[in-house]
């Protein structure tokens, strides 16, 4: 082996990577020629792993993936997600359910449909002219999109594992309550039976 093979200096770092079946891996980013070197060598002599965790794209920081349809979202510069896809970001609210109004005197029943709106921000001609190629090919194709979770913590996208969060919390209260109530019970009936 030749002492780059499988290294590609990219900026300041040296990347150990290689490419099976069309799919490019991405064994380690370094400092050094010597410590990709090194680790490339290491990794030669064990074998070389295909799993996930090395498939070049694979993001690291938390996040949340769905996908959506691709449309025409090019054109109108945002993607509008159905109610399963919203559903995956904001869970079912209760009022969304069927509710009562009054709209210039007139009593009505309606239901609140929330959908999500993701607009594409100025300077992103690189994603506008990729949606718009995929929608050229087949504007029904789905396509995967991750939301990186690296803001603050009142970041709206943590908002469904905080509401996941207190459901389980208030779950475990009912049960502790229901668990205490079926021990009183026991007890009653035991002490009748003594």
């Amino acid at each position: 082996m030749t002492n780059e093979e499988y290294i590609l200096h990219d900026g300041e770092k040296y990347v150990v990577t290689r490419i099976f079946d069309n799919k490019k891996y991405i064994y380690g980013k370094f400092n050094s020629l010597e410590e990709a070197i090194k680790k490339r060598d290491e990794i030669d002599f064990q074998g070389w792993p295909l799993d996930d965790e090395f498939l070049d794209g694979r993001i690291d920081e938390p996040h949340l993936d769905f996908s959506f349809k691709i449309g025409t979202s090019y054109k109108h510069g945002f993607l509008v997600l159905t109610r399963d896809e919203t559903e995956e970001l904001i869970p079912h609210l209760p009022y969304e359910e069927e509710c009562d109004v009054i709209f210039d005197g007139i009593k009505a029943t309606i239901k609140l449909n929330v959908l999500l709106r993701l607009s594409i921000t100025r300077g992103n001609e690189e994603l506008r002219e990729h949606l718009k190629e995929l929608s050229e090919i087949d504007p029904k194709k789905r396509a995967k999109i991750s939301f990186l979770l690296n803001k603050e913590e009142d970041n709206p996208l943590n908002f469904n594992e905080q509401l996941k969060i207190l459901e389980l919390e208030k779950q475990l209260d009912e049960a502790n309550k229901e668990i205490s109530s079926l021990k009183d019970k026991c007890y009653k009936l035991e002490n009748t039976f003594r």
